[in-house]
């Protein structure tokens, strides 16, 4: 079944008396058809949910989803989310959409009547229709309990049940091997722990001893699960997807595959784990997902260590060993940012700090015994030709052997990362700010768009860091990108935020998102007209700020953003209009092509209302940075073109204007019920009006408009000097702190938190291309040809789809070619502080295939030489050996 299956079985409607009954019955009626087909259904929750997003699931079991959709129905009739409609619109509570329609949260109600809290066709329960009168529990003498502590009881009791069903589910499915059930059991007991916790809080109740139980409960099936699921995945890898007869062949005197890829067995590998990556990312909390991830990670990787370390390939094969050595580091290399917090952690990183530390010393290990296994003989008789015992005078950087004297922390870039991608991950490195501006900012925003939750920090310094780099490449190359309206839709779950979960995606969403973390976070009023204005100049494309185009929505990138940055300031102007608009036209028209002398009166009157409104009241609200922007932008317009009110300001204003009124699903949120026919008809008749401003009707509020716009940026520094908030930190914590606080800034609005989602989603699907756009080379160097990266603006991010996540990981191209062709620096490698004694550097040099007998390599003369060489080492490190004994 898909993931809008429905669970058969009653609904609640909001009656706390009926939810157990309610969830029950969708319990049972999974069960029963899981018996019959083996099939688990699934439902979306919600990955913006709110309350303990890290924590919250984003799928579940479809009874569990159904049963917090009951849950969320019966919050919602005890404490009321919504606000009074007679309260003014506030510009922080609008989001503009992509065709300049408005949403508002929270979603505005009708004044109470005579009955009741609760909003217009809500379902109110028996306890809930009073809310100050508390109720008791059928067959209780005990005193009674208020709305809120009955809810908080029966809570619990059908979270109980729900991890009943669950545990009886997941017991089936790990014997029938049925990983996809594992995963969303373990879901939905994260599911149910995280929103109880939420409850807790939301209700205020005090903790009782049945909800500890419950909690500890939930706790307990979770540490189950999560052990089900790893024990589950380690033995798939150990006993299957890592065996390859042919390519683990490793005396054979044919090269594999003619020399020309790696093992199979690390290309499934691969596949496998950005499978499994993708399966949690999905369905499991972001901190489950990342615990199991990092664990799968882990213990492969220790498994692959072991196996590479026994393995002693024939000269045939030594190019496979090299090519298979630098697939697992570039594997490893792409999964990491998926499981750190933040870039950082590539170069500096502490115990218990992250999982990162664990596997940087893992793939450290490796590539030393790679080195010492597969490196050309020539660099091991000129790096070891005093010994095998390394000491300071053959050591190249000495100042790694305190590193390694310290097992748990790492304070400089790993080697093996250096050893990958110098120019990513450079030597010597303990932090973002060491490294050059295009390599800082990629990485800080690849590590935000590899994670299974929005980081809102982390996404806005990417943005703003080295002077806007990411800002700059990013509108550079939206500019003048076409595009269509992604056909995503909100999830739908029961905890969906539809105001944020799937936006629309087209080049003009995500410049307008950009545009408008830059005007929240930077201080200079003029950083926008500075970072946008060049590229405006050099498009050139100016039709659409001429007055006969306010009906035009085919604007270029750059003026759409300017559009929706004006849009919440005037949507409290819209709502005053639309409540003196009355249900039906004042009067009917002596002919139905023409309108009554009375009807026209009200709409020049609505029309001037709205001129007035935007004047005054939204003036005072548009962002300083936009009036700059749009001075800057009327100075370079060409003569021919004529802005409404004779500025490009004004004409950004009508046209919000016009988009709001256009726009019934708008003039519906605004006016907290829907519009009535007539209504929208005489609203369409003020926004024809809005379109024809240039007939001389309304010349004089238009001038004044213009003014009292203009007037708000008397007394503003106009310096233009662009000054940056984040480059003048340099301790790592500063800067995330000073990264929290401006991401909370734009998130106290709504439309801030639609804007960093979209960011958010665009780089989850377009990082192949940031990463070409800032002039960077992958993690994986390429040394052949391949297509350019397009721009994607799919429903869903192109990683999901295996078609496209073969031969890659995460946003790695892993080119067969590259691998076998990948330039590695051995000398550098055995020249650093390898750790390890030198009888354990003898051994593994003793079992080279230059020294093997049967059947007799075949070496050039520097290679005879150099074999000759470490011959006799190896009879003096095997004396000195015999004399200690």
């Amino acid at each position: 079944m898909s993931s809008q299956s429905k669970v058969k079985g009653s609904i609640s409607g909001g009656d706390v008396g009926k939810l157990v009954s309610a969830i029950k019955d969708g319990l049972h009626s999974e069960w029963a058809e899981y018996k019959k087909s083996k099939k688990v259904p699934s439902q979306s929750v919600c990955v913006y949910a709110i309350g303990g997003v890290s924590d919250t699931a984003v799928a579940a079991l479809a009874s569990v989803s159904a049963g917090v959709g009951e849950w969320e129905a019966c919050l919602v009739t005890t404490v009321d989310p919504t606000v009074d409609k007679n309260r003014g619109v506030l510009a922080s509570e609008v989001m503009v959409g992509a065709e300049g329609q408005v949403t508002l949260f929270p979603p505005r109600k009708q004044p109470n009547s005579e009955g009741g809290d609760s909003s217009p066709g809500s379902v109110v329960s028996s306890a809930s229709k009073l809310p100050g009168q508390p109720v008791s529990l059928p067959g209780s003498r005990k005193r009674p309990l208020s709305p809120k502590a009955t809810l908080m009881v029966t809570l619990e009791q059908s979270a109980n049940y729900m991890l009943d069903h669950i545990k009886r589910l997941c017991e089936s499915a790990y014997s029938t091997n049925n990983f996809r059930a594992i995963i969303l059991c373990l879901a939905s007991a994260v599911l149910v722990r995280s929103r109880l916790n939420a409850y807790k809080e939301i209700l205020s109740q005090p903790v009782s001893k049945n909800l500890t139980s419950t909690l500890a409960r939930c706790g307990e099936v979770v540490e189950f699960l999560l052990q089900s699921a790893l024990s589950y995945t380690s033995d798939l890898l150990h006993s299957a997807l890592l065996h390859d007869a042919q390519s683990h062949d490793w005396t054979s005197k044919k090269p594999y595959g003619e020399g020309c890829q790696a093992s199979l067995t690390l290309q499934m590998w691969a596949f496998y784990m950005q499978g499994v990556r993708n399966d949690l990312w999905k369905h499991t909390s972001p901190r489950i997902s990342e615990s199991i991830l990092a664990s799968i990670l882990t213990d492969t990787l220790s498994l692959l260590v072991t196996r590479y370390l026994q393995i002693d390939p024939s000269e045939a094969r030594l190019p496979q060993y090299r090519a298979d050595i630098i697939a697992i580091l570039t594997v490893v290399a792409s999964l990491l940012p998926s499981l750190m917090p933040s870039p950082v952690l590539f170069f500096s990183v502490r115990l218990h700090e992250s999982v990162a530390l664990p596997l940087h010393r893992r793939a450290d290990l490796l590539l030393k015994l790679a080195a010492i296994k597969s490196a050309p003989i020539e660099l091991l008789a000129k790096v070891f030709s005093k010994g095998f015992q390394q000491t300071p005078e053959n050591v190249e950087d000495p100042s790694t052997e305190t590193e390694e004297e310290c097992p748990i922390r790492i304070t400089s870039t790993p080697a093996w990362l250096t050893f990958l991608n110098p120019i990513l991950f450079p030597a010597g490195k303990s932090s973002l700010r060491y490294l050059s501006d295009p390599v800082a900012v990629y990485l800080s925003l690849l590590t935000a768009a590899s994670r299974p939750q929005p980081q809102f920090p982390l996404i806005v310094r990417g943005l703003l860091m080295r002077g806007s780099l990411g800002t700059k490449t990013l509108l550079g190359g939206l500019q003048d990108v076409p595009g269509q309206v992604s056909a995503g839709n909100p999830c739908g779950g029961p905890l969906c935020q539809p105001h944020l979960c799937a936006p629309p995606l087209i080049p003009h969403t995500v410049y307008a998102a950009i545009c408008q973390v830059l005007v929240q976070c930077v201080d200079n009023v003029s950083a926008l007209s500075n970072i946008i204005t060049p590229g405006i100049k050099q498009t050139a494309v100016w039709d659409s700020l001429d007055r006969t185009q306010v009906w035009n929505l085919q604007r270029p990138a750059w003026h759409h953003a300017l559009v929706q940055l004006v849009s919440p300031s005037v949507a409290g102007v819209v709502a005053e209009v639309l409540s003196s608009v009355p249900p039906q036209p004042p009067a009917r028209p002596a002919h139905p092509s023409q309108l009554s002398v009375r009807l026209e009166h009200h709409l020049a009157a609505w029309t001037l209302q709205l001129l007035a409104g935007a004047g005054t009241e939204a003036a005072q609200d548009v962002p300083i940075p936009v009036l700059k922007a749009a001075v800057a932008i009327n100075a370079l317009l060409p003569p021919t073109i004529k802005p409404t009110g004779g500025h490009v300001i004004t004409q950004l204003v009508v046209s919000a204007l016009y988009a709001a009124v256009n726009s019934r699903s708008t003039l519906d949120q605004l006016g907290g019920t829907p519009v009535t026919d007539g209504q929208w008809d005489m609203m369409i008749a003020v926004g024809e009006r809005l379109c024809s401003l240039h007939d001389g009707s309304y010349d004089t509020p238009l001038r004044q408009m213009t003014h009292a716009l203009l007037a708000q940026l008397e007394g503003c520094d106009d310096s233009g000097e662009e000054e940056d908030c984040l480059d003048d930190y340099t301790d790592e914590e500063v800067v995330e702190c000073v990264c929290i606080s401006l991401a909370n800034a734009v998130l106290s609005t709504v439309q801030g938190q639609h804007a960093l989602v979209v960011v958010w989603e665009f780089l989850r699907r377009n990082m192949e291309w940031v990463q070409e756009a800032l002039g960077v080379p992958a993690i994986l160097p390429l040394t052949s040809d391949h297509p350019q990266a397009r721009l994607s603006f799919t429903p869903t991010p192109p990683t999901h789809n295996p078609l496209h996540y073969y031969n890659r990981i995460v946003f790695t191209l892993l080119d067969q070619e590259s691998l076998m062709n990948f330039p590695a620096d051995w000398e550098g490698v055995l020249l650093s502080d390898l750790g390890l004694p030198g009888s354990t550097v003898a051994d593994l040099v003793s079992r080279r295939p230059e020294f093997c007998t049967n059947p007799a390599p075949t070496l050039t003369r520097p290679q005879t030489v150099a074999m000759r060489k470490l011959k006799r080492l190896l009879e003096t490190e095997a004396e000195e050996a015999e004399e200690k004994q």
